[in-house]
């Protein structure tokens, strides 16, 4: 495999999984809020 084309492969991977990882982390940030408010 070439070397270029891998690490174009692992960037897309790191910006999808960064992007996946934040909202992952908005939506549980977003539901303690909610239930510190509910509270």
């Amino acid at each position: 495999m070439p070397g270029n084309f891998r690490r174009a492969c692992f960037g897309c991977i790191e910006l999808m999984k960064s992007s996946w990882y934040d909202g992952k982390r908005w939506n549980y940030f977003r539901r303690k809020q909610g239930n510190i408010w509910r509270r």
